[in-house]
Parts: structure tokens; sequence; C-alpha cells
């Protein structure tokens, strides 16, 4: 719960009425009135201005939150639109370049901080930190190794087994031995459950059905979307080994993700 002095700080406006924005922006004149597109320019850029210096403040305030309840995902989202909302601010770029680092994507986080570096006044006080987070980007990269090259395909196969699903599917991204390794091995393709067609994860799992679908056995598949996009998925790819198939209604609520079969 918020305190008393913190929520006196946080002076938000949770609704605005769009369609009594003329009088919002002090315009009373009729648009057949001489001089009325010159008013409108005249009383609307400084809201705008300000909307948009309102949004930037919120954004990295709510990216501060999502942080610290650590929803990396949510933080990730907010700094890309803080980048298109504020593309000479270092704060969106720091944030999404840092975590394509920390991820392991030396390369996203390289591009992303040489385009803050262009963006970015050289006198901005952040100008430094971007500097220092790709040079770091580049050391990581020039000194990585990839482990699973040097691994034998069996025990490279046991490491795939301990990660999750939805983890093997974002390493398929890492290189093209990766890709092809975890792509090639049918055990982790068997048995797929998807939740939602949600395009909002760093690689959706159901994304690589396509590359996959020859190793599926048991699939179960949320029925929220049409049925045809769901119909379609099967029908257009080899699932030559498939058992059985199973359609679930997935209800989201506040607390998680409810299933009822």
């Amino acid at each position: 719960m918020l305190s008393n002095d913190f929520s006196d700080k946080l002076e938000l406006t949770t609704h605005v009425d769009c369609d009594n924005s003329d009088h919002i922006a002090g315009i009373t004149q009729q648009p057949h009135e001489e001089n009325y597109n010159d008013l409108v320019i005249k009383r609307t850029s400084p809201l705008l201005v300000e909307l948009q210096s309102r949004i930037i403040h919120l954004l990295k305030l709510r990216m501060t939150a999502w942080a610290q309840r650590k929803r990396y995902d949510k933080e990730l989202e907010d700094g890309k639109t803080l980048m298109i909302y504020a593309p000479q601010d270092p704060t969106g770029y720091l944030c999404v370049g840092r975590h394509y680092a920390y991820q392991g994507f030396q390369k996203q986080a390289i591009d992303t901080f040489s385009n803050g570096l262009k963006n970015i006044p050289i006198t901005n006080i952040q100008y430094d930190a971007l500097i220092k987070a790709k040079q770091q980007a580049e050391a990581r990269q020039l000194n990585s190794f990839d482990i699973l090259t040097r691994l034998s395909y069996d025990i490279s196969c046991c490491v795939i087994d301990c990660l999750p699903q939805e983890t093997v599917s974002e390493c398929s991204r890492v290189s093209r031995t990766w890709r092809k390794l975890i792509l090639e091995y049918p055990k982790v393709w068997r048995s797929i459950s998807i939740n939602s067609f949600n395009k909002k994860q760093a690689l959706p799992l159901y994304m690589l059905l396509p590359y996959v679908s020859q190793h599926v056995e048991d699939l179960s598949l949320p029925c929220q979307e049409s049925m045809d996009k769901v119909l379609n998925l099967v029908d257009e790819n080899d699932f030559s080994n498939l058992r059985s198939l199973q359609l679930k209604r997935v209800i989201l609520l506040y607390s998680g993700i409810w299933i009822c079969r």
C-alpha cells in the first residue's frame, strides 16, 4: 500500500474526456469561424507537449515498479515504448539494451546501445553510461563461446532436458547450432501445451510449431482464438505423429490462468 506522502506525489489523471477536449483546450469557437484552425494549433500544441511529458514520466515510474515486482518482461515492454516516445532519453535504451545483454543477446544489446548513442546528445549525463554498456556487451560477445558445440550430443540433450519448454524455445534463437540441435531433438517436443497465442514473449512457443510439428505426439491448444486459426495451424503443418489433440478454454484471472477443459 502506498503511503499518503507518496500518494500525494502522484498527480495522475485517470480519465480524459476526449469528447470534451475542445473545452479542455479552451476552444469555444466553431469550425466555420475565422481563425479557428490557428486557434486549435495554438491551444493544442502545448497540451500535447505536456501530455507526452506526462506519458514519459509515467512510463519511467511504471518501469521501476515492474522491476521491483520482478516483472522484467513488462519492464522491457515499457522500455521499448519509452524509446519511441522519448528517442533522446537514454533510459529506454539502457533498459532494453541491458535486458538483451543479460539474456545473452549481445548483438541486439550492441545495436540498441548504438542507436542510443546516435540519438542522445553527447552532453547528456548518461551518455557515458551508454558507451560503457556498449563496450561491456562487445567484450561479452568477443569472449563468449558456444558451450553446446563443446559437448557431446548426448550431454547436450541432457542439458536441454533440464530446461522448461518455453526456455528451450527462446534458446533456439541463440545461434544456428543451438537452433538446429533444439529443433531436431524430438523428445522435448513430444508433448506441447499452449495457453495462448501471445506475441509479447521473446519467442512464443506456438511460433516453433511449423518447425517441430513432426515430433509432436500430444498437442493442446487454446480455443479462445478463432477455430479457423487453430484448425489451419494443424492442417498446414506436418503432424504425422500426432496422437491426441486437445482444445481448451483459457480464462485469464488476476491471480493467474485457469484452464477449463
